[in-house]
């Protein structure tokens, strides 16, 4: 799950919770850890959770439980405290509705939907706590929901006598994830705020409808005045921060980061996240430095993709190999990004390991089924090129250019590395090919011309004449071309101007001979030509 989707889901969670504390038999202490939740001061949340289950071992002190191992990601742990409270009391539901939570995030809806009617139907639908319960888990999750059903449940619950504005925020959320205008989801942010003029949860999730709609200045005005409202609001500075983040205003963005992690919880569940953060941020220095503070607590494989990155971007190679190497190690291989092979190409390329670079660009390249990075192969290719091992290089080129996607240059690069491993049919045919779809590249020409000298050593069939000449009428056709050219102009002359000698027209074996000389004064071999005499 990324990282919007877990705040997302626990922004959803937290609301309803607090509508039903009069429940449990100490409600100040359940509020209190629900308040530390709200804020997400997780540490705080769980030492409360732990107390109230040390203190009382029912129905009701699992469900907590199996709710903030659930916010915490953990929905193995989260369906034992439900199981748990179900075998101590089948009577009360939210545990059976815990259960159908947990299989929401999995997305089994089938086996949810079972759980939420059968609590549905034990209340006969009379159950407000159970009600707003199942409407909030038809929601949480971004994968797997049912608008219209909760919806539907939560209405039921807000047409009650006594409804306060966490069912409104709640049905607000719902109407947000179903409908595209917001209007509905506005309105019932609105009566929160009419009830609850201190209602930043309601400020925000108004805020979040104009982000959706791109509007990022009316977004903003709603953050600040959720802040405004209560400043001890943690979310709304992560919410400020992610929205400046997106306005390019990274300064701001990391400073209303730093201030909710300072209010939220300095934990490892909150720090990472911040680092992560800092990631998106690039602050690259500030995510090594907090990451290198989690290497001891955090067993998460991700933290070495992030250390990898950051050391890379701050220039230290042998740290960022060894991060990264740690990462591909520890991960699961559904945790392998593109931007993972992507990296490690950076890291040896900068480290001078062109070869290990060269692989993990094909890896990237195989990795992707949409083909969006087939020119990875060809970027491996060039590097096996550099390394003259032409065989290698010859294979993904020729790969590269079957899916359709090449340019001149990867016919003409798959022609040399042929000619260098001296297959000089292939070599033929691939510049062949070459000047036949890009007719007007000159490097087709002399490449192929280079090949026919090979394939007619002599000269006596004269197989590289009309390449060499029409590499020469294409040069001279472009003026600014000759400076650069030079050299290879002298080599066509050269063949041309014995190739005229073996046909005994000594005028225009001459005229190369002089050609070449102008592009070299002093070359032997033309000197040598202008002497010789029929």
């Amino acid at each position: 799950m990324n990282f919007r989707t877990a705040h997302y889901i626990f922004k959803h969670f937290i609301l309803a919770t607090l509508l039903f504390c009069p429940l449990f038999s100490n409600a100040q202490t359940v509020e209190e850890g629900l308040k530390f939740l709200s804020i997400e001061q997780y540490t705080n949340a769980r030492a409360v959770f732990n107390k109230l289950l040390a203190q009382n071992n029912s129905a009701e002190s699992h469900f907590y439980m199996g709710y903030y191992h659930l916010k915490m990601e953990a929905p193995d742990s989260a369906d034992l405290f439900f199981r748990k409270g179900l075998s101590l009391d089948p009577k009360y539901l939210l545990n059976q509705v815990g259960v159908g939570m947990v299989q929401m995030y999995k997305c089994k809806k089938a086996e949810a939907k079972m759980n939420f009617d059968a609590a549905l139907k034990a209340t006969k639908n009379k159950d407000m706590t159970v009600i707003a319960r199942v409407g909030e888990a038809y929601t949480a999750y971004e994968n797997c929901t049912d608008f219209d059903a909760a919806v539907a449940l939560l209405k039921e619950a807000a047409e009650q006598k006594t409804v306060n504005e966490d069912i409104f925020l709640t049905l607000g959320d719902a109407y947000m994830s179903k409908t595209t205008t917001g209007g509905e989801a506005v309105s019932a942010y609105e009566k929160a705020i009419k009830q609850n003029p201190k209602s930043a949860r309601a400020y925000i999730r108004i805020g979040k409808i104009y982000v959706r709609a791109k509007n990022y200045n009316e977004a903003l005005k709603y953050y600040r005045q959720g802040i405004d409202a209560d400043p001890g609001y943690s979310p709304g500075y992560r919410e400020t921060a992610e929205l400046l983040f997106k306005a390019g205003r990274y300064a701001e963005a990391v400073e209303n980061y730093a201030k909710y992690i300072e209010m939220s919880d300095n934990s490892t569940y909150t720090l990472f996240k911040y680092a992560k953060f800092l990631y998106l941020a690039k602050e690259w220095q500030k995510c090594k430095d907090v990451l290198t503070k989690l290497k001891p607590t955090l067993d998460d494989p991700v933290l070495y993709r992030l250390l990898g990155h950051a050391e890379h971007e701050l220039g230290n190679q042998p740290a960022a190999e060894a991060a990264m190497k740690t990462f591909f190690g520890a991960a699961k291989a559904d945790q392998v990004l593109f931007v993972d092979y992507e990296y490690m190409t950076r890291i040896y390329l900068k480290s001078g390991q062109d070869s290990l670079a060269a692989e993990f660009l094909i890896k990237t390249a195989q990795m992707d089924s949409a083909k969006s990075r087939n020119n990875q192969y060809a970027e491996a290719a060039d590097i096996y090129f550099k390394l003259k091992s032409y065989k290698k290089a010859a294979a993904l080129y020729e790969q590269y250019i079957a899916l359709g996607t090449y340019k001149a240059n990867n016919l003409l690069s798959l022609g040399k590395a042929y000619f260098f491993e001296k297959d000089n049919v292939k070599a033929d045919t691939t510049f062949g090919r070459l000047i036949a779809e890009y007719p007007a590249v000159q490097n087709g020409y002399i490449w192929r011309a280079r090949v026919k000298v090979r394939l007619d050593p002599e000269s006596s069939q004269g197989l590289a004449q009309p390449y060499y000449e029409k590499f020469v009428e294409l040069i001279l056709a472009k003026p600014d071309l000759i400076e650069k050219n030079k050299k290879d102009l002298v080599e066509a002359h050269l063949y041309l101007g014995y190739r005229f000698v073996l046909l005994k027209n000594k005028e225009k074996a001459d005229i190369n001979w002089n050609k070449a000389l102008e592009y070299e004064p002093g070359n032997a071999r033309a000197q040598e030509g202008l002497k010789f005499k029929f």
